[in-house]
Order: structure tokens, then sequence, then C-alpha cells
């Protein structure tokens, strides 16, 4: 249930943690930025902080999901994140700020 960061000078063990809602994370995509990490659960899409060292996720899209999405991948050109849907939709999500 748990996103464990580790830094590869020290492999022994993870220096970070976050486990956005509680629930398995199911996909996950690294942002071209290198800032964030999307995380894709059965309830819902966040965003880990990976510059913060606390790793602090905030929701990018309001849970429950109906489903969780299938797969998860980021637009290195435009910094979009999409996100697949089962039935085959797919939501864009931007960035702000």
């Amino acid at each position: 249930t748990q996103v464990l960061l580790w830094d590869p000078r020290r492999p022994a063990s993870p220096y970070a943690s976050s486990s956005p809602d509680g629930a398995p994370a199911l996909r996950l995509a690294a942002s071209p930025f290198g800032d964030c990490l999307a995380v894709s659960t059965n309830r819902g899409l966040h965003a880990v902080d990976l510059i913060d060292g606390g790793m602090a996720a905030s929701y990018i899209t309001p849970f429950p999901l109906a489903r969780p999405y299938s797969d998860i991948a980021w637009n290195a050109g435009t910094g979009e994140l999409y996100a697949a849907s089962h039935s085959g939709a797919v939501a864009v999500f931007a960035r702000h700020g």
C-alpha cells in the first residue's frame, strides 16, 4: 500500500514513503519534470511530491472512482497526464502553477 523511494547510492533501504489513500498503488508514472509521481489506486488518482522530502500526496481526481484507471502516462511535451479507463475513455489532466 506504500510507494517507496530509494536513493540508488544507498539502496539498502528507502529514504521516503507515501501511502496516498491507504489503498494499494496500481499504476505509477513519473512526471517528465522529475518533480512528482502520478499514483493510481482503486480509490483515486494522486500526485506525490518528489521535491518535498515528505512525499506529500494530493488528489488529482476526487474519489471514489467508478473503476481504477487501467493506465496512466505523462506527455513530456505538454506536461499533461493521460489516464485511460477500462471503457477506453481517456481523461487528460493539465498541470497548474
